[in-house]
């Protein structure tokens, strides 16, 4: 599936060598491919702490400066100079090994291992299964991916911390979700590669969802989409449960139940009506 994800990012980034062929080869010290599963994972919790820790100390201290190999060649060559001007050899600069330190800050700087935040991690797993379930619903490239985007999307928004995120991913979250729950065409793809017969898990993702589409970033985001925009202003801005979100799944749902008998449906369809009743008509007056 990762070998998938990565095939969702730029060409200009992307490998013609398979992965599991670069972590045998090239990562072997630090990452493994599990043989029973076949997730890629790290070899050891250490790495793990080792890096959060690292980002940890990373927030508090300064940034190493960039150097460039034209300043160093020119620091190099002022040093040698101001040494050979007071002893008169150039014997001072050698023994000291300033060649091999000047070397050293010439060479490429090495690209240190970047662990994002849970909220990062979060928000770059929830882009990467909302692309693949709505960009990529016509390719057959991508089957363990889309698999695991329509169960677990909303799960990966849920751990977003939507106050700290980047806006314009947010937004583009954003929309991609109104068209998994607004479109009829994602709807029906939706039915058909989700399970909707426990109903448990969808009304916490419903919550998630809710929560964000809620905010004003992300429908600030929706002004190319007129509809749907008021669609989601017209849920959000009610008092009432946050599955109502999914009152257009319900409906393509219940119109699928009765033409195909889909009793399987029952279970959900009785939830999510007993979820939204809740909220929008009043109790029974018992006499």
């Amino acid at each position: 599936m990762f070998q998938q994800y990565l095939r969702l990012q730029p060409v200009a980034t992307q490998s013609q060598v398979p992965l599991s062929k670069q972590v045998p080869e090239r990562y072997s010290t630090v990452l493994e491919i599990r043989e029973d599963s076949g997730v890629l994972d790290f070899k050891t919790d250490t790495f793990k702490d080792y890096l959060k820790k690292d980002a940890e100390d990373a927030a508090t201290r300064s940034p190493a400066p960039t150097l460039h190999e034209a300043e160093v060649s020119l620091v190099k060559r002022m040093l040698r100079t101001h040494l050979y001007n007071a002893t008169g050899s150039h014997d001072v600069f050698d023994r000291f090994g300033f060649d091999g330190f000047f070397a050293d800050k010439a060479k490429p700087q090495s690209t240190p291992i970047h662990l994002p935040s849970p909220s990062d991690c979060a928000l770059q797993a929830t882009m990467a299964c909302l692309v693949a379930i709505c960009d990529m619903s016509g390719s057959n490239d991508f089957p363990k991916l889309q698999e695991y985007g329509w169960t677990w999307f909303a799960c990966h928004i849920d751990r977003i911390r939507i106050d700290q995120a980047d806006v314009p991913r947010l937004q583009e979250i954003g929309r991609r979700v109104v068209r998994v729950l607004y479109d009829a065409d994602m709807i029906d793809i939706w039915l058909d590669k989700r399970s909707l017969e426990e109903p448990a898990d969808d009304w916490l993702f419903a919550k998630a969802m809710f929560n964000l589409l809620s905010n004003d970033k992300v429908q600030a985001g929706l002004a190319s989409m007129p509809s749907e925009s008021r669609w989601v202003l017209s849920i959000t801005s009610k008092e009432g449960p946050s599955v109502r979100l999914l009152e257009r799944v319900a409906k393509r749902k219940a119109e699928r139940w009765l033409s195909d008998g889909d009793q399987g449906a029952m279970a959900w369809l009785n939830g999510f009506l007993c979820n939204v009743s809740v909220f929008d008509r009043p109790l029974p007056v018992v006499d």
